[in-house]
C-alpha cells in the first residue's frame, strides 16, 4: 500500500503476468508511467525491467500472479 517500503526496484530474470481479480492495484515500472488496474485488467512484463506493485483499494486486492524463470543452461532445464 506504500511505495516507501521498497528500497529499490524489483527485477529478476523471466517474465510476469498479473490478472486483477478484485480490488485495485497500481503498477510502477522503471520505464513507463504508473498504471492503475482494476478487476479484469492485467499486465505482462519482462521481469528484468524494474517494477513495483501496490494495492490501492480500500480492501486488499486479489490477483493471479504468474512468473517465469529463464533457463540457466543450454539444456533448457532450470537449475534448482
Amino acid at each position: 500500500r506504500d511505495l516507501t517500503v521498497f528500497t529499490d526496484w524489483n527485477r529478476h530474470e523471466g517474465e510476469e503476468f498479473v490478472y486483477v481479480i478484485s480490488g485495485e492495484i497500481e503498477l510502477h515500472t522503471e520505464f513507463y508511467s504508473e498504471a492503475r488496474l482494476g478487476p479484469g485488467d492485467s499486465f505482462y512484463i519482462d521481469s528484468r525491467m524494474g517494477h513495483r506493485c501496490i494495492s490501492v483499494s480500500q480492501d486488499d486486492a486479489q490477483v493471479l500472479w504468474m512468473a517465469t524463470q529463464r533457463p540457466d543452461n543450454d539444456t533448457g532445464e532450470v537449475d534448482e
